[in-house]
């Protein structure tokens, strides 16, 4: 009963949805490239991953990863240290080598630096306020990033 409650609460959320179109072929490209994709993501409301990773597999993105973390299946919301260091040991990565690549200032570019990862921020919309991060527009600027080399 408690999932299907969760199900619907989530409903209207993921009904708005929507996958930018750099999203797919940007994955792939660097998926071809040898990297390794990770997502790392808060949920709202304490929402179950499971209903996250549906949402994934529905938005086509979940062959263009090699995992999916969000903050239920660790004890820990972005932008703590935690977080990273729990997804990092897990996927057997340093810090140092890792980029992360997020769309908010506020979880995406402290907590990755605690732990000695790079960020990147894809703001589609202008530059944000008080970015500590290198800024792209789009995803696919990200094919040409120096830390992806």
């Amino acid at each position: 009963m408690i999932e299907e409650l969760c199900v619907r609460f989530m409903r209207p959320i993921f009904a708005i949805a929507m996958r930018y179109d750099d999203t797919l072929p940007t994955l792939a490209l660097l998926q071809r490239a040898g990297h390794r994709i990770c997502i790392v993501s808060n949920t709202p409301w304490g929402s179950p991953s499971g209903l996250w990773h549906r949402e994934l597999l529905r938005h086509g993105i979940t062959n263009h990863i090699n995992a999916a973390y969000f903050c239920r299946d660790c004890g820990w919301r972005k932008p703590s240290p935690h977080i990273f260091h729990h997804v990092l040991s897990r996927i057997g990565v340093e810090a140092g080598d890792a980029l992360f690549i997020g769309d908010d200032p506020r979880w995406d570019v402290a907590g990755p630096a605690a732990v000695g990862m790079q960020s990147v921020l894809v703001v589609r919309s202008g530059r944000p306020a008080n970015a500590d991060a290198t800024v792209v527009e789009s995803l696919e600027a990200l094919i040409d990033h120096p830390g992806l080399r």
